[in-house]
């Protein structure tokens, strides 16, 4: 029993000890990307159909590197959200490159801006005192 109680108690401490998730380190490596995607997409949203691959291959390598960062444990979710919200957006852009119809460029756009929403909510759950 001693030893099923020190046990517990070790986990407690140990607990307790665990870093602060660090939310102002992550947004400050994620503004940086977040600035290169806005950029991106918005220089992607008005090349031509024709000349889009080499934009498309741009916002991949952007959520690429988004996919690389380190994220702490409270953030895991919220990021999550962005990546759904760059592939989506990759995935309307892919669609439209590929002549596919008007509402299918759309339902991933709309998907993009749903998971973006989520990304900014999550982010903003993240400082609850504020």
């Amino acid at each position: 029993m001693k030893k099923t109680l020190l046990l517990a108690l070790a986990v407690l401490l140990l607990g307790a000890c665990t870093p602060k998730c660090d939310v102002d380190a992550y947004k400050a490596s994620v503004a940086p990307i977040l600035t290169e995607w806005s950029d991106a997409f918005a220089l992607a949203t008005q090349t031509p159909r024709i000349s889009l691959a080499p934009q498309v291959e741009a916002l991949q390598d952007i959520k690429r590197e988004a996919e690389t960062l380190d994220i702490p444990q409270c953030a895991v979710e919220s990021h999550s959200h962005l990546i759904a919200s760059m592939d989506h957006s990759i995935n309307a852009m892919m669609a439209f490159l590929a002549n596919k119809p008007d509402a299918e460029v759309n339902a991933s756009l709309q998907r993009a801006q749903r998971e973006l929403n989520l990304y900014a909510d999550a982010v903003e759950a993240l400082y609850p005192d504020e």
